[in-house]
């Protein structure tokens, strides 16, 4: 692998897509009309709502971009290429929590596409990279500020 390509899941890519198509087909316009509409408001009022406007879409274009650099960059994880034997980039992971007694189904991610509040977990982060390369009845510990986490890997799926 490149050192500039993104390994990203499909359903990674088919996030960005998505943004990508509704920063262009809805954000976008409605930010160039906002600017517009600021802009002739400026001229007989305050222009902090014309910079604002402008300002906003000069997020949308470089959201536009980023997310356009990374679909160029980026190499969509076949199905076969996801392990099931060994935790890997792409694995749905179960895994318990031995103190707590409960259990956790995570995916593991590139960076990209990290979401913990939806359990796409990195592969750079501390539990996604203490998981990397393990197997179904590996016990990791993962250090916290609170301490250490003991989690046992209880299943591997695509």
């Amino acid at each position: 692998m490149d050192n500039d390509e993104i390994v990203i899941t499909k359903e990674g890519s088919e996030r960005l897509q998505a943004e990508l198509r509704r920063l262009t087909t809805i954000d976008r316009p409605e930010a160039t009309a906002r600017v517009r509409e600021a802009k002739r408001s400026a001229e007989d009022f305050d222009t902090s709502e014309y910079e604002n406007a402008k300002m906003d879409q000069a997020i949308i274009e470089g959201r536009i971009e980023e997310i356009r650099s990374i679909l160029r960059r980026s190499v969509v994880l076949r199905d076969e290429d996801i392990p099931t034997d060994v935790v890997g980039i792409g694995s749905h992971v179960r895994v318990k929590d031995l103190d707590l007694d409960e259990s956790w189904d995570l995916r593991i991610v590139g960076p990209i596409e990290a979401d913990p509040s939806e359990d796409r977990i990195s592969y750079e982060s501390p539990v996604g990279s203490a998981l990397m390369g393990k197997k179904v009845r590996d016990t990791i510990e993962v250090k916290v500020p609170d301490g250490t986490i003991k989690y046992k890997i209880t299943k591997i799926s695509k």
